[in-house]
């Protein structure tokens, strides 16, 4: 059971107390406990022992934003070898270990990485298979916005290691005061975290450990998440030594600024957890101060019985965002990060925001506010009173609409927020088989989610829906294409059961589904559901842009796939009306694929156009478009090459493959597909000795990575490729062992 919040209180005071003895000093108090206060000597102990390491243990979370101080003698050595990795020097260190900066040693990939060397003692024995076990699901979080974390295990000397992206950047809150960034700045900059957030959440894993030191700005103004997952790996509950769930609620991994009620009060953490965090990180990007203040015990009290200091100085509807995301029990609090960053969205574009109540005269003010000068005009001619009483009538009835929407979103995200939660739950070990839970990978998380979502959400059919969209992106990003394009289609068929109010996201949908259908090769299928998706969209009003726009990409995706030109009017026409709004993925995809049917007709130049068209878009798009622009420079690399620029065509190439690994992973199947790309502008130059160790490293990086359903039917396909550059190149013995070695 959790510690009670009479029972936290106390052990506040006395740990205020002990905090103020020397070591010594705090041996002959803790001896003289009695009473009640005996009883928590033991908690006491471990958070003494704990606190001579905070705050080493907190500059070593930050990974890369600290010196290494001189006082401490080197554990290890610059040039020496951990794992894969050679050391080139000290990021940092701490009571909990070392950070190194690291490069790996046999050469082939060139890429720093920040190294964490963990001391942890006893439990280094039972964290090497937990380590190992880790690696692929958090190397999974792959985002613009995420400071990835490319490899973790244990080297010859049994030194377990982490290997993390290297980021160099200031604090997100020290960056908007150097920079004096205004509000709308410095949501724009907590919206890039965000998107990294809700990515991990889609993926099941929540941070737990939000706060500046872990937001790192860099020069180019894009914010980075650092040691998603990590606190994770750390946390004590991971090894056989016993704790008590206080002290799991105050260990490492947790900063207590930042900490949620439910962290504090030992009961599990979820989705809120994030968004609590993220809510006093806004509280503090806005306000330059925190929601709750004083001492330890003081500011632990505030956070479990407390409301946080309203931010006055704010906009009001800004304020009330910010308050919502700091209520006391998860369930008020907005049901998802996305759900969060969509009630910032409505503030920046001044609509009427979820989290304020839904009166008519609050939808009058925010109606005025974005109109003001055309009432100001108005209210100059007494003959507009009729209208405006009209309108007033029809504010009414949209804020009661709006009020029902609203409601429905509630319900519709808390849903989805609860059938996370329950997925994450699945690998705890709170399950019967806890060992058993821990051991499940993502894609093993992944397809349970998949056979649950029915049953777990058929009475919210609009949370089934999201959720079905959602597991489908992931799939898809997997490369798994059947899984995914079987969840379009049941998220298709379940909004076309909800009858026309929900025509326009079946529209999409649809598209959605003819998509991944023409990746996965079924053109005759894409089709057929595109003739499902253009008869539903004749009934839409023409203000139903993004419906069309989705819907033109998917045939736009066809048309280049068959190697045609038939769609291309429409989709340049498509293409001309997106221009004049608000930039959007759509818009980019659609650039793509205009530029593929240019590229296919021989119009190199117009294909080229369109790709640097995409390529100038993505900065503007959340999160870069980093997931799309692989493609991109895939596209404009093929279009250079076909043109004859063959230098133009292999840095376009060489830019796709870092990318894809930025964004995706070394290991994903848009890695490997860039990788093939650059092999075969190598060989088409003659260049086959960098062909053959490029489609080496390809093949080595599917077999380690792919997922087992699309791994043989990849490698099968690099083999023979990499075959012919080999006969090609004289090595006609090397040539035959491989294609022997793909028969198997």
């Amino acid at each position: 059971m959790g510690a009670t919040v009479d029972e936290l209180r106390q052990l506040s005071l006395l740990l205020d107390s002990a905090l103020e003895l020397d070591r010594a000093g705090r041996e002959t108090w803790l001896r003289s406990l009695s009473g009640d206060a005996e009883r928590l000597r033991p908690t006491l102990c471990a958070l003494l022992a704990e606190d001579e390491r905070s705050d080493a243990a907190q500059r070593l979370d930050r990974g890369v934003a600290f010196d290494p101080p001189a006082s401490h003698a080197d554990d290890h050595a610059a040039g020496q070898h951990v794992g894969p990795y050679r050391l080139l020097r000290p990021i940092g260190r701490g009571g909990m270990g070392e950070v190194w900066l690291a490069e790996p040693v046999d050469g082939q990939i060139k890429r720093q990485v920040a190294l964490k060397l963990p001391t942890l003692g006893l439990q280094r024995r039972t964290l090497v298979q937990r380590f190992a076990r880790e690696r692929d699901v958090l190397a999974s979080l792959t985002h613009a916005h995420i400071a990835r974390l490319y490899d973790a295990g244990v080297g010859d000397e049994g030194q377990p290691y982490l290997a993390l992206e290297f980021v160099e950047g200031q604090p997100i809150t020290t960056y908007c005061e150097t920079q004096r960034l205004g509000l709308l700045q410095r949501v724009q900059l907590l919206l890039q975290v965000m998107d990294a957030v809700q990515h991990a959440h889609a993926n099941l894993v929540i941070h737990r450990d939000l706060k500046p030191g872990n937001v790192l700005v860099g020069a180019d103004g894009q914010a980075m998440l650092l040691d998603f997952g990590i606190a994770k790996l750390l946390q004590a509950d991971e090894t056989q030594a016993p704790e008590t769930e206080l002290t799991r609620a105050g260990g490492r991994a947790l900063t207590l600024a930042y900490a949620a009620p439910e962290q504090i009060g030992g009961t599990p953490v979820s989705i809120a957890t994030d968004v609590w965090a993220l809510g006093v990180l806004l509280y503090e990007l806005l306000t330059g101060g925190r929601p709750f203040q004083g001492s330890r015990s003081e500011i632990e009290q505030a956070i479990l019985s407390q409301e946080p200091v309203p931010p006055r100085q704010l906009p009001p509807d800004l304020a009330t965002i910010v308050l919502k995301a700091l209520k006391k029990t998860t369930a008020e609090r907005y049901a998802t990060v996305a759900a969060f960053a969509d009630d910032l969205g409505r503030w920046q574009r001044g609509e009427p925001v979820l989290a304020q109540p839904d009166s008519r005269g609050y939808r009058l003010r925010r109606f005025a506010a974005r109109h003001r000068a055309a009432l100001l005009i108005a209210a100059t001619v007494s003959a507009l009173l009729i209208s405006a009483a009209a309108v007033s009538i029809r504010q009414a009835q949209l804020a009661r609409q709006q009020t029902q929407l609203a409601q429905v979103e509630a319900r519709t995200a808390q849903a989805v927020q609860d059938f996370l939660e329950g997925i994450f739950k699945a690998s705890s070990g709170d399950q019967v088989d806890p060992i058993a839970a821990r051991q499940r990978t993502a894609r093993q998380l992944l397809d349970e989610g998949a056979a649950r979502v029915d049953l777990a959400l058929r009475d919210v059919p609009m949370a089934r829906l999201r959720v079905l969209g959602t597991l489908a992106d992931v799939y898809r990003q997997m490369g798994l294409l059947d899984a995914a394009a079987k969840l379009l289609e049941a998220r298709s068929e379940g909004f076309a059961a909800l009858g026309e109010r929900q025509a326009a996201a079946q529209v999409i949908a649809l598209s959605q589904w003819a998509e991944i259908l023409v990746q996965a090769g079924s053109r005759a299928k894409a089709r057929e559901v595109l003739k499902r998706a253009e008869w539903v969209s004749r009934t839409l009003p023409d203000s139903a842009e993004a419906s069309k726009a989705s819907y033109q990409v998917a045939l736009a995706a066809l048309h280049a796939d068959a190697g045609d030109a038939q769609g291309l009017p429409a989709a340049e026409a498509q293409l001309a009306a997106l221009r004049l709004q608000p930039p959007t993925v759509d818009r980019l995809r659609l650039l793509v694929m205009i530029a593929a049917m240019h590229s296919g007709q021989g119009r190199f130049d117009r294909a080229r156009e369109r790709l640097l068209e995409a390529i100038s878009l993505a900065p503007q798009l959340p999160g870069g478009a980093a997931s799309e622009l692989s493609a991109v420079y895939a596209g404009l690399a093929d279009a250079e090459a076909w043109a004859g620029k063959i230098e133009a065509a292999e840095a376009a190439q060489r830019k796709a493959v870092q990318v894809s690994e930025g964004n995706a992973g070394p290991g994903s199947l848009q890695a490997v597909n860039a990788l093939v790309g650059l092999a075969a502008h190598f060989n088409s130059a003659g260049r086959l000795r960098e062909g053959i160790e490029t489609l080496r490293d390809a093949r080595t990086r599917a077999s380690a990575w792919l997922p087992s359903e699309i791994r043989t039917d990849r490698l099968r396909s690099i083999m023979v490729t990499e075959a012919r550059a080999l006969r090609a190149f004289g090595q006609v013995e090397n040539s035959l062992a491989l294609l022997d070695w793909r028969g198997r």
